[in-house]
């Protein structure tokens, strides 16, 4: 029994191509491109954001393993996350930013207790600026952490919400009182 590289479906049967997602496991390679992004699109519709972005990463991989890294020139050969973006068809920031998340959830494990990609991308972000958490509330060691925090994410927070509710009141405010005033 073999697990397929790309899916960690146990396969049986080596000398047919991969059930879901159509790796190759004769040439050790990508076999079928369409299976591959239609178990993708399984994936992306299911909501299970740790396989989609683990699928991606590991494709990258073995397009690396077969091809090498790609330079910055594109017809020097090579593969690279853009080319797995172009496989995938897909926007190669979408791809890179999975294929981080993806790297991140060995080194980060509590990232695995988000519901959502959106949210394991903004505690990771947050991670990555010093801030550890407690359950699903960010905490900090040091002052200077939390203003680091609200620099970056102070559009998120809820006193930034609550100032915009205040701005657009006082608007809507200051409209009606010209409306009387014109009539």
């Amino acid at each position: 029994m073999n697990k397929c590289p790309l899916c960690s479906l146990i396969n049986t049967n080596i000398f047919e191509p991969c059930t879901n997602c159509g790796y190759n496991f004769e040439k050790e390679e990508i076999g079928d491109e369409d299976k591959l992004r239609a178990f993708l699109g399984k994936l992306h519709k299911s909501k299970k954001w740790i396989d989609e972005v683990k699928l991606k990463s590991n494709i990258n991989k073995i397009q690396i393993r077969k091809y090498g890294f790609s330079s910055t020139n594109p017809d020097a050969g090579g593969w690279s996350e853009r080319k797995t973006a172009c496989l995938l068809e897909e926007n190669h920031s979408r791809t890179s930013t999975d294929i981080r998340l993806a790297e991140a959830l060995e080194e980060f494990p509590e990232l695995l207790e988000c519901k959502k990609k959106t949210t394991a991308s903004k505690r990771l972000k947050a991670i990555k600026n010093g801030v550890t958490y407690g359950g699903d509330r960010p905490t900090f060691r040091f002052e200077k952490d939390l203003q680091k925090f609200l620099s970056f994410n102070w559009g998120e927070t809820p006193f930034h919400k609550s100032g915009n509710y205040k701005k657009q009141a006082s608007l809507k405010k200051e409209n009606i009182t010209q409306v009387r005033l014109a009539n």
